[in-house]
């Protein structure tokens, strides 16, 4: 798996550095696109917070940063509604609900970063 970085800005709502923008949600940036200097400035900057890792996992966190608390709010009530419905072509294999089974009723683009999010909070408020 490629690797990479999960750079964001501490405050709202972010700002440059090294020729780049770095949002308080944060960017993904693959490793081979940072040289040793650019890196050790970033990791000097006190305003930032770097994570190293798999670049899928840190694009799914950069995701679920952008996600604003209603809009969650929404997806979690999405699936309780499927819940509701039982219906087994809205579900996944592993147990999730299906990404285009939220959307199509949410009428929104959801990624599976947010479903996921989503499906962990509806798991702890229905225990």
């Amino acid at each position: 798996m490629p690797e990479g970085y999960l750079i964001r800005s501490k405050q709202s709502p972010g700002f440059r550095r090294c020729n780049r923008y770095f949002p308080y949600e944060g960017i993904t940036i693959p490793t081979n696109e940072l040289d040793a200097d650019t890196l050790a400035t970033l990791k000097a900057e006190p305003r930032l917070i770097i994570k190293h890792g798999e670049f899928e996992g840190l694009a799914e966190e950069v995701e679920i940063n952008k996600t604003t608390p209603d809009a969650l709010e929404d997806i979690i009530e999405v699936i309780g509604m499927l819940d509701a419905n039982h219906n087994e072509d809205d579900w996944a294999k592993d147990g999730k609900p299906k990404v285009e089974a939220i959307e199509g009723l949410l009428g929104k683009d959801v990624s599976a970063a947010q479903r996921n999010q989503a499906w962990a909070e509806y798991q702890q408020r229905v225990k």
